[in-house]
Formats: C-alpha cells, sequence, structure tokens
C-alpha cells in the first residue's frame, strides 16, 4: 500500500502532462484570435504609430514630412495652452473621480436595501448609461442652453434669473462636470452594488448584536471591504476622465474661449482642425505616459492593499 501511493501519483502526473497538448485544441487558438489581432492592432499598433509620428513634422496640409527628432515635444513643454490644458485636466479629474464615485456609492447603498419597486429604481437608475456620450452631450447642451435652454426656463418661472451655464468660463466648466457625473455614475453604482450584494450579511448581523451603529458598520465593515471595488473604480474612472474629449466636443467645443479645452480635447483640435499630425501625436504621447503613471501608482496601491 505505501509503495502504490507514489506510483499512483506518478501515474496522475503523467496522465496530466499527457493531456496537457496545446496543438490539440487549436481550434480554442482560432476563436481567440480576432479578438486579440484586434486588440493588438488598435492598442499595440496605435501607440507605436503615434511615437512614431512624434518625431516628424506631419502635416496634412503639406506634402513635405522631414524627420524633426523631439522638437514637437521641445516646443510641447514651452507651449503655456498645453499646460493649462494639462491643469484643467487634473482639475476635473480631482471634481469628477470623487464626485461620481460617492454618487454611486450612494445609490448603490440605496439601492442595496430591501425597497418596494427595487428593480424599477435600478432600470431608471441606468438609463444615462445607457444613452451615447455623444447624444448625452447634445441633450445637455440643448438642457443648458442660455436663452433657449429648458433649464433656465424653469429657472425664469421661479424668478431667478438666467444662469450663464455655457457662456461663462465657470458655468462651462462646473456645468461639463455635473453633466458628465450624470452620464457616468451608474458605471460605479453597479460596480459597487455587486460588490456590496457580495459582503454576508451575518457579518452586520454580528454588528448589531454587539452594538455597532449604522454609521460604524458603514465604516468598520461596508468600506473596507468594498476596497477591491473601490481601487478598480478609482483607476478606470480617472483614465475615463481624463481621456475624455466627445463630451467637450458636443457641449462646449472647448469654449468659451479655452475654459473647457482639456488636454485630450487639444489633441483632437491639433489633429483634426489644425491638421497638425506630429504635433497631435506629440501630446498623444504625453498623454500615454500619464496614464501608465497613473495604471503603476493604482497596481502598486492594489498590491499593497492584497498584502
Amino acid at each position: 500500500m505505501i509503495s502504490s501511493q507514489p506510483q499512483s501519483s506518478q501515474e496522475n502526473v503523467a496522465r496530466r502532462s499527457a493531456q496537457f497538448k496545446p496543438w490539440r485544441n487549436f481550434s480554442e487558438y482560432i476563436w481567440v484570435a480576432p479578438a486579440f489581432i484586434f486588440v493588438l492592432f488598435f492598442t499595440f499598433y496605435a501607440a507605436a504609430y503615434a511615437i512614431w509620428l512624434s518625431f516628424y513634422d506631419y502635416s496634412l496640409a503639406s506634402p513635405v514630412r522631414p524627420f524633426i527628432g523631439t522638437e514637437n515635444f521641445q516646443r510641447l513643454f514651452q507651449d503655456a495652452e498645453y499646460w493649462q490644458s494639462l491643469r484643467r485636466s487634473l482639475l476635473f479629474v480631482a471634481i469628477d473621480v470623487p464626485l461620481t464615485v460617492g454618487m454611486g456609492f450612494a445609490l448603490a447603498l440605496l439601492l442595496n436595501q430591501p425597497i418596494r419597486g427595487r428593480w424599477l429604481y435600478r432600470s431608471l437608475l441606468l438609463l444615462p448609461w445607457v444613452i451615447s456620450l455623444v447624444i448625452a452631450g447634445y441633450m445637455l447642451k440643448w438642457i443648458f442652453a442660455e436663452n433657449t435652454g429648458i433649464l433656465n426656463y424653469l429657472l425664469s418661472l421661479a424668478g431667478i434669473a438666467q444662469v450663464p451655464w455655457l457662456s461663462s468660463d465657470a458655468g462651462a466648466f462646473a456645468t461639463v462636470v455635473i453633466a458628465h457625473a450624470w452620464r457616468v455614475y451608474p458605471f460605479g453604482m453597479v460596480i459597487l452594488l455587486a460588490g456590496l450584494q457580495g459582503i454576508s450579511k451575518e457579518l452586520y448581523e454580528a454588528a448589531m448584536i454587539d452594538g455597532a451603529s449604522g454609521r460604524q458598520r458603514l465604516i468598520h465593515i461596508t468600506m473596507p471591504l468594498l476596497t477591491p471595488q473601490f481601487l478598480i473604480l478609482l483607476i478606470l474612472r480617472t483614465l475615463l476622465a481624463f481621456n475624455m474629449v466627445d463630451l467637450i466636443f458636443t457641449m462646449t467645443g472647448g469654449g468659451p474661449g479655452n475654459a473647457t479645452s482639456f488636454l485630450s480635447y487639444m489633441m483632437y483640435q491639433r489633429a483634426f482642425s489644425y491638421l497638425d499630425l506630429g504635433y497631435a501625436a506629440a501630446i498623444g504621447v504625453t498623454i500615454f505616459a500619464i496614464n501608465i503613471v497613473l495604471a503603476l501608482v493604482y497596481f502598486y496601491v492594489l498590491r499593497r492593499n492584497s498584502a
């Protein structure tokens, strides 16, 4: 009996190694190949091409496109508009991410309660996420229009003067923040609601027996157990907010002046309005580098949290 145990384990290892032959399941790789090629082409090739393009004076208005080395980056770091756009982008991210995550968390807590018609509330609160960001931008632009918008019309009925939502610097920036938060809060709500439903109710019952208040249960049970969801949500929301173009394009066009011209929109404008693809690619490379730094910070925090 003693000698048969090693022999049986060796037989199992031999059987498993005989079964592990990737070429026998070649059809599985064929099914995965289209998605892999798609990601490879539109991610890695596009990034490599943008880096290559940033070293050329590449303009669609000129047939001559010479190699200029790092001149685009030197021009970029001396461009005051670039630094202003970067500051606006960072300010937008600093306001938008806590706001959208906070809204999502509050609504997730509410929808996790045993209230009547909960399925209906969930469906209604998910509607903004279903709407295309471009369509949402045009719709919100009509709502916030100063002279013809429905919001100022309702304010006038209440005896309140018209608010320059899109015609003043501060108003346009605040409007973009409000519009974007309304559009994307369901994303955080869904992720955090899924995390809440994965927490055992026995933990809350035990805490209630020990006399813990609702606030104490929230701080000491709910939020620590939702840490992975919070971290994932923060990095995704940061990257998506930092790279937003479509809402700016449809609502404000970067105006008034350059009040809502974020870094991603500046890149779009240089490429498709001024046709200066080399300079736009240099801006894109800096955005790519900032995204990498943010992702590395995320992985460091996540790894430290899970250690």
